[in-house]
């Protein structure tokens, strides 16, 4: 279980401080909702939000890159990790205790991959793609 958390002040005591106290209410919010949910069901939780496995890479950046940029961004980083099945409240929770800006997970209920991720006004925005059938529907004109 990694639990980050952040916060600014102009002295670190009180930073590290109200840092702390974010912590302190993920992990309460998440032992709640543990209490809440049968036994296996949160020890699948626990296990899809591990990084036992997590791989990271860094690339190094040379010097000729620099002039051939055009269209393509330079990738620096690749990061290697399981997508977890979750509900849609559960990838929420994942979300605030990874202190993420995004999680992408496979929707338990659909088996789509979906993505929530925090807005810029604090909220959480949910991307659910549309499904085939869904989208053929949409372009074909209704009979009259």
């Amino acid at each position: 279980l990694v639990l980050k958390g952040r916060h600014e002040a102009q002295d670190a005591h009180p930073a590290f401080d109200g840092a702390a106290a974010k912590i302190e209410t993920q992990l309460r919010r998440y032992m709640r909702r543990l209490k809440d949910r049968h036994a296996g069901e949160a020890a699948a939780i626990q296990e899809d939000m591990g990084y036992d496995n997590a791989g990271y890479t860094l690339f190094q950046e040379s010097a000729a890159s620099e002039e051939d940029v055009g269209d393509a961004p330079l990738i620096i980083a690749e990061t290697r990790v399981d997508i977890p099945d979750a509900s849609v409240s559960d990838a929420v929770m994942m979300l605030d205790l990874r202190d993420t800006a995004a999680l992408l997970f496979r929707n338990a209920g659909t088996g789509a991959y979906n993505m929530v991720y925090r807005r810029g006004d604090g909220t959480i925005g949910w991307v659910e793609p549309q499904r085939q059938e869904s989208a053929q529907a949409a372009q074909q004109p209704a009979a009259s």
